[in-house]
């Protein structure tokens, strides 16, 4: 976004007075001696040595490469610690909530901001797409992973405060692939996938007629006499005739790059076709992408970056908010029969209807251009912009086009969105003395954005028609200071001032402060063999966000107690402290450990439905550990590994006007709600608890054995608060094997989908002899309360194992070939967890908001890749 966030607050110095230690990269691309980031300039990636005091997450070029990954959402998954990123659903084209260090707003809508090669673009992670929520696109996939060549990930305001407004939830930073000049060079992929469902489905049991949703007799029931059971029928619609099938996809792509001394250029394209496990559902994108840099003078450098995107995305057909096929297995009947085979006829979608659809045409831009008329002065100039055309498209009934007159029920939404960005700067970098040197930046950017949505709906000739505009205008004004002494101390500090057109939002002042000590550079630390480059660092960041209050009313009246000044507000402020150790031990292992503090003094607690405005305080506390290791590194093999670790929480000191606790989501079981109670987390599950007791020991649950506590209590987290990430690769001569392995911990998950059932008393638990007394209770008493049905979702996953092979090294080399592989692997191969639902990381109501339930959501499938790649 930035130009001078990334040229001038992290300003790379000239190449003579730079101290670079170098990059010790281990096989297939894992760093074990980090002691340098990179960050995006207008000169390209460009080393900063040592002297940010914040931490940067980073997923380098040869990670990227090696993934199997097919959206950035996936490539996130795993690979950065403090990176949450959890699937809404396994529909293929879904997309996924993606937040940086745990919770921090009271209404879940505080996303990252996505950058591209210094352009803020589109990064909607529930775009609209007609209430299909859990299964809705997200803008962060619609990139092409084989044109980044590097991600950073920008935690907290610490470090993304100098991004202006709405930088507090964190930036994901991309840099594309960029051109090579030279001679002519080019790749080129081709891959084959194939997805089946993963998921172990529940029978539908019965001691009636065992057909609809007819009259049945629990075990619970007949213990009290109420009923007299029949034979206890089962079946099981989507085990014993699955709508699942096996797909196939696949996809292409090629690159060429070449120049000459001056003048470098890139071509891209690509094109990829994905199809779900449950039909209606498929994926279609293609990508194109050209880069030029030219030097025009010695002191003159302009690049030019154009991307277009379209993606055509085919969702299955939906009841409510849920395949309607899936719940007419889950919901269906206990008995077979020839024509539906036991699914519940009402719920399956009529043979015309059409699914929804959604086509999305993206392109994005720059030309950028950098001036260096003098070694210690350097003048950069940057406009950007996106443009963005969406069509989603729905109809149900008798016809599939909304220009017929024939009956049918017609839903389309027509998106058209613009964005650009114009940055201006200066940097100065001289040594004011031999041992000190200084660097000051003064830059401007503008930002403009502009949405149009028109929707319409109706029903043959009779329509409604509605429109939308949202538009905003803001200007920064930035400066900032850097200091180095001795190449191993270093001080920065920068402040912004953010102003929108028309008053929308009250002007803003950001700030940031970082300083570094490579404490092992000293005279007097130890030279150890065991323990070597060691950092201390420490950054702070204050910042704001404007999305949540772009919800309230224009003005907060004084009338309310706690609430803001009367006029436009500016957001909610949000600030970070940070404090880091970074070390290379046995000359193997680099560690990086960040503890870190954010908190909000003036959050938005509740907003425009629920009564007044109330301002809320909340802090979060965490930490964020890398350790990158190179275990083998011999001729013959090479072993590398990486361990992200995070942890954080978070607690609510006060909601506004004295209250304990304000509604923030909904669940799909009775008396469960997601709520911001003081002295508690954020999205907080909060229920009434069921107690139940044995008392005959006849091994039965029934309905008088159970009790409900009258006070609605604390729960659990709805979000991780504890996630690992393991990814290693072990390369033995011509063959590598790969593998990332994912754990989340410390949150709870609503299986609203078996509490459901049993409310149509349909679960194994109301008539299974060996169910266990707590399955029984919650089953019996989920009329009252379904607190029962709170259960712990920790998981482990094996996200993706692979394996490559070189293939025909000699043949390769003899026709210029630099790469010949062969890639086979699988992802979401197995899950480990303890929860007895569909799947602990699913959510029914999709990215947006803090509702959470596993409620008929489609779980995720298994993939298998085969994937041929060629370079010369």
């Amino acid at each position: 976004m930035l130009t001078w966030l990334c040229a001038g607050v992290l300003a790379p110095r000239p190449a003579a007075a730079q101290r670079v230690v170098n990059d010790s990269v281990a096989p297939h691309g894992r760093m074990v001696t980090p002691v340098q980031i990179v960050v995006d300039t207008l000169y390209g990636p460009a080393h900063v040595s040592r002297a940010a005091g914040w931490s940067v997450g980073v997923i380098d070029s040869a990670t990227i490469a090696s993934s199997t990954a097919q959206t950035l959402s996936e490539l996130l998954s795993a690979h950065v610690a403090g990176v949450s990123v959890l699937r809404s659903s396994g529909v293929v084209g879904s997309g996924s909530r993606v937040r940086l260090r745990g919770a921090n707003s009271f209404f879940g809508a505080r996303e990252p901001i996505l950058v591209i090669d210094g352009v803020r673009v589109d990064a909607a992670q529930n775009a609209h797409s007609l209430g299909t929520d859990a299964q809705a696109p997200s803008r962060l996939d619609d990139i092409d992973l084989r044109d980044i060549r590097r991600v950073e990930i920008l935690r907290g305001p610490a470090a993304s405060a100098l991004y202006g407004t709405d930088g507090a939830g964190g930036v994901i930073r991309i840099t594309t692939v960029r051109p090579r000049r030279g001679r002519v060079s080019w790749s080129a992929f081709g891959e084959g996938n194939t997805a089946l469902t993963a998921t172990d489905y529940p029978a539908n049991y019965s001691t009636g007629s065992g057909v609809g949703l007819g009259e049945s007799c629990t075990r619970g029931e007949a213990a009290l006499g109420s009923c007299m059971p029949g034979p206890l029928l089962g079946w099981n619609p989507l085990e014993s005739a699955p709508p699942f099938r096996t797909t196939p996809g696949g996809a292409l792509g090629a690159r060429v790059m070449g120049g000459a001394e001056r003048f470098g250029y890139l071509a891209s394209a690509s094109l990829r076709d994905e199809t779900g496990v449950l039909a209606p559902n498929d994926v279609t994108r293609y990508a194109a992408r050209i880069a030029l840099d030219v030097e025009v003078l010695r002191a003159l450098r302009l690049t030019l970056d154009g991307a277009y995107w379209r993606s055509r995305v085919t969702l299955p057909l939906i009841d409510g908010q849920m395949p309607a096929v899936l719940l007419a297995g889950l919901e269906g009947n206990a008995v077979d029969d020839p024509v539906y085979r036991g699914y519940n006829a009402g719920d399956l979608p009529v043979p015309l209807d059409t699914p929804t659809e959604e086509r999305v045409g993206r392109a994005v831009g720059s030309v950028s251009a950098t001036w260096t008329p003098v070694r210690w002065l350097t003048a950069r100039a940057r406009a950007g912009g996106e443009s963005l055309r969406g069509d989603d498209h729905r109809s149900t009934g008798i016809g599939g086009d909304s220009t017929r007159n024939d009956g049918s029920v017609v839903q389309r939404t027509d998106d058209r969105n613009s964005s650009t960005s114009v940055d201006v700067g200066l940097t100065s970098a001289f040594h004011v003395t031999r041992a000190l040197r200084s660097e000051t930046t003064l830059g401007v950017e503008h930002l403009h954005r502009a949405t149009y949505a028109a929707d319409s709906s109706g029903i043959g000739s009779v329509f409604n028609y509605s429109q939308r505009w949202t538009h905003y205008d803001v200007t920064g004004l930035l400066a900032s200071q850097r200091l180095e002494w001795q190449e191993r101390r270093y001080i920065g500090v920068g402040v912004r001032r953010d102003r929108w057109a028309h008053d929308a939002f009250a002007p803003s002042t950001f700030f940031s402060a970082d300083a570094t000590w490579v404490i092992g550079d000293e005279a007097f630390f130890p030279r150890l063999a065991s323990l070597s480059q060691v950092r201390l660092r420490t950054a702070y960041g204050r910042t704001s966000d404007v999305r949540t209050f772009a919800l309230a009313p224009p003005a907060f009246g004084p009338s309310v107690p706690g609430s803001p000044p009367a006029g436009p507000p500016n957001g909610e402020t949000i600030s970070e402290l940070e404090i880091g150790l970074d070390a290379f031990l046995f000359q193997r292992l680099w560690l990086e450990t960040t503890w870190f503090r954010q908190h909000s003094g003036n959050a938005l607690a509740t907003c425009c439905f629920t009564g007044p405005a109330l301002i809320g305080d909340w802090r979060t506390t965490g930490i964020d550990a890398t350790l990158s290791a190179s275990l083998v590194r011999s001729v013959r093999a090479d072993w590398t590994a990486r361990l992200d670790v995070s942890a954080f929480a978070n607690r609510i000191h006060d909601v506004g006007l004295g209250r304990p606790s304000v509604a923030a989501g909904t669940t799909p079981v009775p008396l469960v709600r997601i709520r911001n109670g003081a002295d508690h987390p954020i999205a907080g599950i909060w229920g009434n608890s069921v107690h139940m007791r044995d008392e005959n020991g006849d091994g039965i649950i029934s309905d008088s054995e159970v009790t409900i506590d009258d006070a609605s209590v604390y729960l659990g987290s709805s979000i991780p608060t504890r996630e690992i990430g393991l990814s290693t690769t072990f390369a033995l001569r011509r063959v590598s094997f790969s593998a990332l392995v994912d754990y989340r911990g410390g949150f709870k998950q609503v299986n609203g989908t078996e509490a459901y059932r049993c409310e149509l008393e349909l679960c194994g638990a109301l008539y299974d002899p060996s169910a266990p007394l707590d399955d029984q209770g919650r089953a019996v008493a989920v009329f009252r309360a379904g607190a029962g049905f709170v259960e712990d979702a920790s998981f482990v996953r094996l996200r993706e194992i692979g394996v490559t092979w070189k293939l025909l090294p000699g043949w390769a080399f003899r026709r210029g070939l630099a790469r010949f592989d062969l890639t086979i692997a699988a992802r979401n191969l197995l899950t480990f967890t303890g929860y007895s639902g569909l799947d602990p990381e699913i959510n029914y109501t999709g990215r947006s908001g803090l509702s959470r339930g596993d409620f008929m959501t489609l779980p995720l499938a298994r993939t298998l890749i085969v994937r041929l790649q060629l370079q010369r």
